[in-house]
C-alpha cells in the first residue's frame, strides 16, 4: 500500500530544496549582465524540470494506486486552470516536455 501522505512529504521538502536552489539562480540571474550567455536560464528550467518530474511521479504513484489506473480520464480530473485545462494534465504535460525535449 502507498502512503500518499509520506509521498507528498518527500515532495514538500524536494519543493523546498528546489525553491531555495532556484531562488539562488535568481539572484545570480539579476546580478549577471549576460544571465543567458552564463547558463543561468538553463540552469533554472532544469531545476524547474525536476520539479515537474517529481510531481508526476507522485501524480502516477497516486492515480495508479487509488485504483483509477494511468488512463486519460485520470487526468481530466480535479481543479483546472481558467483556460479548462486540468492542473493533473498540465503537470504531466510539462513533465513529459522537459523529460523528452533533448530528444527533438
Amino acid at each position: 500500500m502507498i502512503n500518499i501522505l509520506g509521498n507528498f512529504a518527500r515532495l514538500e521538502e524536494l519543493f523546498l530544496m528546489l525553491d531555495a536552489k532556484l531562488s539562488e539562480i535568481d539572484l545570480a540571474i539579476q546580478s549577471s549582465a549576460d544571465p543567458d550567455s552564463d547558463g543561468l536560464f538553463d540552469q533554472s528550467e532544469y531545476y524547474v524540470g525536476l520539479g515537474f518530474v517529481a510531481a508526476q511521479q507522485c501524480l502516477v504513484e497516486t492515480v495508479i494506486f487509488s485504483g483509477l489506473g494511468k488512463n486519460k480520464k485520470a487526468y481530466k480530473l480535479g481543479p483546472r486552470h481558467r483556460c479548462g485545462i486540468a492542473y493533473v494534465a498540465a503537470i504531466n504535460s510539462a513533465a513529459d516536455w522537459w523529460k523528452h525535449e533533448a530528444e527533438w
